[in-house]
């Protein structure tokens, strides 16, 4: 493969802010599925094990996880052939991300061993399209920490969980990670734009519903930030 020319079809900035937008998106969508507020006691308390509940939060992660990972198999597909291969490794990932939260509530624990099972298990899925595909594994396992140590410290009110620059830090870095590493087989196939008409009613239900669902998110983070209402 000639890398001069795989280079002109990298990820590009535009797809790497849709992947941003859909992590985000799905962050907010998973967290009715028992996501990680348990998950910040910073000291280690043996009574707090609990290794019958890693199974629950095995399962409650998963589907997190299916919900983030196929909102970001929209981006993602369009330049990886085998895209598909994204979502079950993905989910699997936040399964034991969640397990180790539940079984172990400790907080450097789940954001190094959890943020490792993650890139591991995205690693596999990805393996084949990144032109240096052992880094994604560090690459994964830093953006999750670094998404929860930054945003701790930028909500840093006890208890709260930074749901929104989590999100965005671990879309950004990972997304960078794909725009500099990803090498898809071959070019992305140009489709002509589509109007409003010309789009199947299905379509055209499901960007009503993205569309709400987005409008619904963002008046949560007003009420959040300027305590609206």
């Amino acid at each position: 493969m000639n890398t001069n020319e795989t280079r002109t079809f990298r990820f590009t900035w535009q797809a790497l802010a849709l992947w941003v937008g859909l992590t985000l998106l799905g962050f907010f969508l998973s967290i009715g599925f028992h996501f990680p507020t348990s998950f910040a006691s910073p000291v280690l308390n043996p009574e707090d094990i609990d290794m019958s509940g890693a199974i629950l939060g095995f399962v409650f992660g998963a589907v997190s996880g299916l919900i983030i990972a196929s909102l970001q198999w929209l981006v993602l597909k369009a330049w990886f052939p085998r895209a598909r291969l994204w979502v079950l490794p993905t989910a699997a990932g936040y399964g034991v991300v969640h397990a180790f939260g539940d079984a172990v509530p400790y907080m450097p624990l789940v954001l190094v061993g959890g943020g490792i099972a993650l890139g591991i298990t995205q690693f596999f899925a990805l393996r084949q399209a990144l032109s240096k595909p052992i880094l994604w594994i560090a690459i994964a396992a830093i953006g999750w920490y670094l998404d929860f140590q930054l945003g701790f410290a930028i909500y840093s009110t006890p208890g709260d969980y930074p749901l929104l620059s989590a999100s965005i830090i671990y879309g950004g870095i990972t997304g960078l990670a794909l725009k500099f590493l990803l090498v898809p087989a071959s070019p992305p196939v140009p489709r002509p734009r589509k109007r409003w008409a010309d789009l199947s009613p299905s379509r055209k239900i499901l960007l009503v519903i993205l569309s709400l669902l987005s409008l619904v998110v963002l008046f949560i983070l007003m009420i959040g930030m300027f305590g609206l209402g």
